[in-house]
């Protein structure tokens, strides 16, 4: 580039993943959670992924692997310039990392019984961070 500049990118996509659904609480006792729930528990869910229990009455059980989440697009961008001198030189770098702040989502509510059903929910990993920047510098001689 012009003036001694270098600039590099990258685009990540990722297509959204496929979530294991719950119904909260365990109608036969035990601790677990699992996908079977009382005929007359409100749901959030779309109702054709639930069916009648064949061996328990009165209950439902919902199917898994039915909530989908967003795809992932994600931007990084870098530009760098080395300043020389005489004896000396000043490498510097700035990085963007989701340059676009596209909103990624990582983690969904995926329990079928709250009412906050397949909202997004906080997932601190860096791939779904909002925008940040980075500057580095470095002085060789």
């Amino acid at each position: 580039m012009k003036w001694g500049f270098q600039t590099s990118g990258f685009y990540h996509y990722g297509s959204g993943s496929a979530y294991q659904v719950t119904a909260s609480g365990n109608p036969f006792g035990g601790s677990v959670t699992n996908r079977t729930f009382l005929a007359t528990t409100k749901t959030y869910n779309d109702p054709k992924y639930n069916r009648v229990s064949t061996t328990a009455a009165g209950y439902m059980i919902t199917d898994r692997d039915q909530l989908y989440g967003a795809p992932i697009h994600r931007v990084d961008a870098r530009i760098s310039k080395s300043v020389l001198s005489m004896s000396a030189s000043v490498p510097w770098n700035l990085e963007a990392f989701n340059l676009f702040n596209h909103a990624n989502y990582g983690s969904y509510q995926s329990t079928i019984t709250s009412s906050t059903y397949a909202a997004p929910a906080q997932n601190i990993n860096l791939a779904y961070s909002a925008r940040m920047l980075q500057l580095a510098a470095r002085f060789e001689f």
